[in-house]
C-alpha cells in the first residue's frame, strides 16, 4: 500500500502469460502464499535496497521492519 492508502493490484491469468501464471503457480505451492509483491525497495532519492546491510539500514531509517 502506499502512503496515501492507495495501491494497484496486478493480476495475470494462465491465457494471458503462461510462463509467468506458471512461477506464481509454483511460488503458491512452495510457500503457501498466494501473492507476490513487486515494488522497488528505496526511499525517494535512494537507491534501490541490495545487500542486507541496505535493507536493514532502510528499515531503521523508514521505521519499518524489514524481514
Amino acid at each position: 500500500m502506499h502512503a496515501d492508502g492507495t495501491n494497484r493490484v496486478q493480476t495475470v491469468t494462465r491465457e494471458q502469460h503462461p510462463l509467468l501464471y506458471r512461477v506464481l503457480h509454483e511460488w503458491e505451492l512452495e510457500t503457501g502464499c498466494p501473492m507476490l509483491l513487486n515494488t522497488s525497495l528505496n526511499s525517494r532519492g535512494e537507491p534501490l535496497v541490495n545487500s542486507w546491510e541496505h535493507a536493514s539500514a532502510f528499515g531503521r531509517r523508514e521505521g519499518i521492519e524489514v524481514l
